[in-house]
């Protein structure tokens, strides 16, 4: 580790030195050391200006790592600036649907529903076959559900719960509307609200059961949905 930043501070040039950093900006994700990955901020700055899209890509992929980095540790107000960063400097990069969600998500964190939802609705509009196309439906009935509006968003969660069974979200989804579905008048609403929450334990139950072969999906979704940040 000493020696990757002694390379780091001589060399700022080409390739090689992003190739470093990534490296060190991945095993510190690994590790869970966020503070670790701000630390490499100076050193990528520094870089000369890329000279071709190999480069470049690093630099997008570092930039991008540091803003996650600062969300993760709960700095939001920087985690904002920094997708922002990227989204200006390299736009229509590789990393553009991961740019679009995370900012979103991060408004949904500092509880700016009224400003995530249009950005959770241009995500679904920008990027109809994303990664976050579940998860940005279910976090649109998140954010109505944060703004009282329960009738739009029980019906957001019924597209996750109706269209993405498979989906990470499909369980919250499910236990979000029996939530909202309780909370009506009439025996026959318990009687609904009762049967999603046992569906989504059931699902909950199955995803566990998977978790080999499922992990790593389920991993990642779990790391990032920073539930206990609201």
């Amino acid at each position: 580790e000493k020696r990757c930043y002694a390379f780091l501070d001589s060399h700022k040039q080409g390739l090689f030195p992003r190739q470093i950093a990534y490296l060190l900006t991945r095993h510190y994700q690994q590790t869970d050391k966020m503070a670790s990955v701000k630390k490499l901020l100076p050193y990528i700055q520094g870089f000369f200006p890329p000279s071709d899209s190999l480069a470049t890509r690093y630099d997008v992929e570092l930039y991008y790592m540091q803003a996650i980095a600062s969300l993760m540790t709960f700095k939001y107000d920087e985690a904002l600036a920094g997708f922002e960063y990227v989204q200006e400097q390299y736009p229509a990069s590789h990393q553009e649907d991961n740019l679009a969600y995370w900012h979103a998500m991060t408004l949904m964190f500092m509880q700016k529903y009224e400003d995530a939802y249009p950005e959770f609705e241009a995500y679904l509009e920008n990027f109809p076959e994303g990664k976050w196309v579940a998860s940005a439906n279910f976090q649109l009935g998140t954010c109505m559900f944060g703004m009282e509006e329960y009738e739009k968003a029980k019906e957001r969660f019924t597209v996750v719960i109706e269209q993405f069974p498979d989906s990470p979200p499909y369980p919250d989804a499910l236990s979000m509307r029996a939530d909202i579905v309780g909370a009506e008048e009439g025996e026959t609403k318990l009687d609904d609200a009762i049967a999603d929450y046992q569906k989504a334990i059931r699902a909950a139950q199955a995803v566990f059961d998977e978790a080999p072969a499922r992990s790593v999906k389920q991993a990642t979704y779990a790391t990032f949905q920073l539930a206990t940040a609201y």
